[in-house]
């Protein structure tokens, strides 16, 4: 009882001192009903950190009240202090970020630095793993990339649609001049009219559908079988080499009439490798439906 009185002594002091000199009443924030004529007194401790909740909470909201046109700042590249990356369930890791200058919005490419080392610094290493990477993976026999290298029985050059990613995310790392190359071969020898094969029909592996038994089925599973949300990938990859609108939107014209078949107005996950293309696995799969409509999306304006 003592320390509360102790400490409402020492508060209306700071108060009554407050207004000798400025003329400005003040009040503990928790009192104060009118900010903009009140000056609000947040107790804090330097040495057990009590109150420092409550004075960012203070400084948080009167910015957000009465600054909120000043910090509207538009038209500028955000920049911004990592406070957390943690781990949320069913989001993976995130950030948790303080923004002091522009904004950010969705599909912007966001690049991190760290203490110690300068942005130059990591751009070199990635110069390096690219060129690591372009050196390592060309399989210069067949103009594609292997499927894998140092593994148990050496380098592996089965053709995959794994490549195409390597054109079309945001910072492709396959050399610009094997584009062209590369995504031809891929539309010749794994492109459907559903999505992309997962292996060649030429290997000697290659299972063109999925039937028998489990065992067989799952031997199938990414021996051949196609896979519909690759077809964005492949669309992404395509008007980044080629530009061309329409021949993309081309690539998708076999969905209209899979909407009447297995799940009425939606996608399956997976098609037979050989026509008919039977559609098989869930009957109406998220990313399946997600990679068609960011197809579709990205092809808008095409002459069809």
């Amino acid at each position: 009882m003592r320390g509360k009185e102790l400490f409402e002594t020492k508060l209306y002091e700071l108060v009554g001192q407050l207004f000798d000199q400025s003329q400005l009443p003040g009040e503990r924030f928790d009192r104060v009903d009118d900010f903009t004529k009140t000056v609000a007194i947040v107790p804090c401790s330097a040495k057990t950190g009590e109150g420092i909740p409550e004075l960012l909470m203070v400084i948080s909201g009167l910015a957000q009240r009465f600054l909120e046109q000043s910090l509207k700042v538009g038209g500028k590249e955000a920049k911004g202090t990592i406070l957390e990356v943690k781990e949320e369930k069913g989001l993976g890791k995130t950030l948790d970020v303080i923004l002091y200058e522009g904004s950010l919005k969705a599909g912007d490419t966001i690049v991190i630095g760290a203490l110690g080392k300068p942005v130059a610094e990591y751009a070199e290493l990635a110069a390096e793993a690219r060129a690591s990477f372009n050196a390592r993976y060309w399989y210069a026999d067949g103009g594609w990339l292997f499927d894998v290298i140092d593994g148990e029985d050496g380098d592996d050059s089965s053709l995959r649609p794994n490549q195409v990613f390597t054109i079309s995310l945001a910072f492709p790392i396959l050399d610009e001049a094997r584009w062209p190359g590369v995504l031809d071969v891929v539309r010749e020898r794994l492109l459907t009219p559903y999505g992309l094969r997962t292996l060649d029909p030429a290997h000697p592996e290659y299972h063109p559908r999925y039937e028998g038994d489990l065992r067989t089925r799952d031997a199938a599973y990414h021996q051949g079988l196609v896979w519909t949300w690759l077809i964005g990938h492949f669309i992404d990859a395509w008007l980044r080499v080629y530009g061309d609108r329409a021949t993309a939107r081309g690539f998708l014209t076999g969905f209209a009439d899979h909407l009447s078949d297995a799940g009425i107005g939606t996608i399956s996950e997976i098609f037979d490798a050989e026509a008919p293309h039977v559609a098989r696995g869930c009957i109406a799969q998220a990313w399946s439906v997600a990679e068609v409509l960011r197809a579709i999306l990205a092809t808008e304006g095409a002459t069809e």
